[in-house]
């Protein structure tokens, strides 16, 4: 049986992913099907495989959620390496994950901030939106990339 330091982990990263693919999915499908798909030309209740944009909506929120918290957790995990990076100022061998990180966290910073604008101006809650949509498609290239070079990792590890 597995310890308790090498289960959280493989627990952790199969949230991450869990969660990455399942917000990915989600906001592609709400940019794509209820935004450049046809926006305010679908029909009211417009539905995707028998859910609403409602529902969408809301799965989005809910990964997007899981997904922030399991990056928090990561990078807590990962902690060390972020304090050598600052503290040598060696940013060349690290350039994929400091702009995977800040792309992270802009996207995050949009997307949230768009959750909390309902009061303010419709044309202001969209431009965050929209900043939102193309700041998390370099995301998904991050994503895949910070996969791919860890392919090896991944697939020797055991559940």
């Amino acid at each position: 049986m597995k310890n308790k330091a090498t289960i959280y982990p493989t627990v952790l990263n199969v949230v991450l992913l869990a969660s990455g693919i399942l917000c990915a999915g989600s906001g592609l499908l709400l940019q794509l099907h209820y935004h450049v798909g046809g926006g305010s030309r679908l029909p009211p209740g417009d539905i995707f495989w028998g859910q609403s944009y409602s529902f969408w909506s809301l799965f989005h929120i809910i990964n997007s959620i899981l997904l922030l918290a399991a990056v928090l957790l990561h990078t807590k995990r990962h902690l060390k390496i972020y304090k050598n990076l600052l503290a040598k100022r060696r940013f060349g061998n690290h350039r994929e994950l400091l702009l995977f990180t800040g792309t992270f966290a802009t996207a995050a910073i949009l997307g949230m901030a768009a959750w909390t604008m309902s009061a303010f101006s419709h044309f202001i809650r969209h431009s965050f939106i929209e900043v939102h949509d193309k700041v998390s498609l370099l995301l998904i290239v991050f994503l895949v990339l910070h996969i791919w070079r860890r392919k090896r990792l991944i697939l020797k590890t055991k559940l």
